[in-house]
């Protein structure tokens, strides 16, 4: 019985300091790479993946500032490419993007003036891994906005309440053919595809034609203000 009884209590002092423990020694935060483009700060990503160690590279038209470490890409949870030119990777960059990709990694493209159809994402390969067609001069302005929609059944949109009609304003164009035999249309904005879904070898790729730009009327909800806007980020990143 003394045997039993100095084993209970060792358990009890352990719970009662494992609070201590999870304080001085916090679990690590999972990692998301942030490529920064002009229209970045309008999409909330920081706040939406705050449970998440954002690390931040601004992609410039001269180059990217602190691309990522080989050690690093391999921990990342998520890459995000916010409103990025093609042409601002070089070719071993480029390859390294799509090298994460195919070995199991989530990429999510936003979109923006500065990408998709005119961001020359052809220009080293990066349009090869994307679940969609891309077109010239595809970025079309809804003046009274387009209304989101379900489109199919997916873990990323599912418990997502469109009931607030969020609206977009500015999209990217694109075909409704789909270049991958397994791509998905997550979720659509009137006649426009909105957010894609498509495998790259082991991995996943997004693709979100919206931009995060226009001016609302009273009474519309901005996506980039919708609740339901952060928790499809998260989902996306959390590989649901």
């Amino acid at each position: 019985m003394l045997k039993y009884g100095k084993r209970l209590i060792m358990i009890l002092l352990l719970l009662s300091i494992s609070p201590v423990i999870r304080t001085v020694f916090p679990r690590e935060k999972s990692r998301v790479q942030l490529f920064f483009g002009v229209y970045t700060q309008h999409y909330g990503l920081t706040q939406a993946l705050s449970d998440y160690d954002v690390k931040i590279s601004n992609a410039k038209s001269n180059g990217v500032v602190d691309f990522p470490k080989d050690s690093d890409i391999a921990v990342t949870k998520l890459i995000i490419l916010s409103d990025v030119s093609g042409a601002e990777f070089n070719q071993e960059q480029t390859e390294k993007i799509k090298g994460y990709v195919e070995n199991g990694g989530r990429l999510l493209v936003l979109g923006g003036p500065f990408t998709l159809g005119i961001g020359q994402l052809d220009k080293h390969g990066l349009d090869k891994i994307l679940p969609v067609y891309l077109e010239p001069f595809d970025l079309k302005w809804e003046k009274e906005g387009e209304v989101f929609g379900r489109g199919v059944k997916s873990e990323i949109t599912e418990g997502i309440d469109l009931s607030a009609k969020p609206k977009v304003y500015w999209i990217h164009s694109i075909p409704e053919k789909l270049p991958v035999e397994n791509a998905e249309i997550l979720l659509n904005a009137g006649k426009y595809p909105l957010l894609i879904s498509g495998s790259y070898g082991k991995g996943r790729v997004f693709v979100f034609t919206g931009t995060p730009m226009g001016n609302p009327k009273e009474g519309d909800v901005p996506f980039w203000e919708w609740d339901g806007w952060m928790k499809i980020i998260r989902k996306i990143a959390e590989g649901k």
